[in-house]
């Protein structure tokens, strides 16, 4: 018995075609004797599917009888950028893209985050006045925030957090913690392994403005160079007096062009809001990476992808909370205008300007 499987969008159409028909140089096919002998008597199986999963009533069918497995994979990032565009032809929404990335656990860099992990908590394990060696740096955006000292949501009181910013390329010497032995080697692991899924995932978009005949590429080109900033969050627990409206983190919009977004451990709290203006829990996924579409890459597609606002509520605030997000954006000097056909919503800026902009309303 042959059995072979496959994720949906891994070619699995395509190679069943291959092992079943002859085909002259017209197209035109004739299917192979021996395969169809071979389906007549389940001796030849497809189990790929179009689902994300295989259920238990098809394991059970895939024992050790079996002789020959055909097992079909493909890059995660091409996937789900391929299941995106054939379901954007069928109507379904830029969510189910993203979900399929999310539920399928495609971005997973398990051992070197759980390093750093440990690497950065022993940071915030640190005295403040050691911390306090290495300050933020509004020209630069990079250093550490004390608790209580940034407030995402301007309208609201200061975020119930502390963080630290650090890029692989930017950072003055002067701004490495020195007291923890690898801090340095390790997030610089971090930013090139997060910097190397970035660009896979900008060419998808690009792809996507180009195949969907949406607009023009152009995302990979001004990212070559890019400004990302990567910044480790601590939320410590908290059973203190809290003020109203105050959050572990505001509600906001990212102010960039991506972001990746590491949820570290299993404490509850971050939540995004749907176009209707609901709210809606992101659950944890061990060694999953949630990507948020930013302020700039709104302004490029014109509304076509929508920044997507989001907050840490004070759900389970007695634990501590942690989390990595990678802030994509281009590199200075960028004009960041309509990449789409339709009339433009937003005047061109440039992109370090409105960074700073944003910047300036949080500090």
């Amino acid at each position: 018995m042959i059995v072979y499987l496959g994720m949906p969008k891994c070619a699995s159409t395509w190679l069943w075609n291959k092992i079943s028909y002859n085909f002259d140089y017209n197209g035109k096919k004739e299917p192979h004797t021996l395969v169809e002998q071979g389906r007549a008597n389940n001796a030849i199986v497809d189990f790929s599917t179009n689902n994300w999963s295989m259920d238990s009533s098809t394991a059970k069918m895939i024992d050790s009888s079996v002789s020959k497995y055909i097992f079909i994979v493909r890059d995660p990032i091409e996937l789900a950028t391929s299941y995106y565009l054939q379901t954007a032809m069928e109507g379904e929404s830029f969510n189910n893209f993203v979900a399929t990335l999310v539920n399928t656990k495609l971005l997973c860099f398990g051992d070197i985050i759980e390093r750093w992990y440990n690497k950065f908590r022993s940071f915030f394990d640190l005295k403040l006045e050691t911390k306090m060696k290495y300050p933020y740096e509004g020209d630069t955006n990079l250093g550490y925030t004390m608790w209580l000292k940034e407030n995402v949501d301007p309208s609201a009181p200061k975020d119930m957090k502390e963080s630290f910013n650090f890029n692989d390329k930017r950072m003055p010497n002067h701004l490495w913690p020195t007291e923890i032995e690898g801090f340095k080697d390790h997030a610089i692991e971090t930013v090139m392994i997060a910097d190397e899924v970035t660009e896979r995932i900008l060419w998808q978009f690009d792809s996507i403005l180009e195949i969907s005949n949406i607009g023009t590429k152009g995302l990979v080109d001004c990212h070559k160079e890019n400004y990302s900033t990567t910044r480790v969050i601590h939320y410590p627990g908290y059973k203190g007096q809290i003020e109203n409206k105050q959050m572990r983190i505001g509600e906001h919009t990212d102010y960039g062009t991506i972001t990746l977004l590491w949820q570290l451990n299993d404490v509850p709290g971050l939540e995004v809001q749907d176009l209707d203006g609901n709210w809606h829990p992101v659950p944890y996924v061990k060694n999953g990476i949630v990507i948020n579409i930013g302020d700039l890459l709104q302004r490029w597609t014109n509304d076509y992808f929508k920044s997507t606002k989001h907050r840490v509520v004070n759900s389970h605030i007695d634990k501590p909370r942690f989390s990595m997000p990678h802030f994509v954006d281009p590199k200075p000097g960028t004009i960041v205008k309509n990449l789409t056909k339709q009339p433009d919503k937003y005047e061109p800026i440039e992109s370090l300007e409105y960074l700073k902009w944003r910047l300036s309303k949080s500090y």
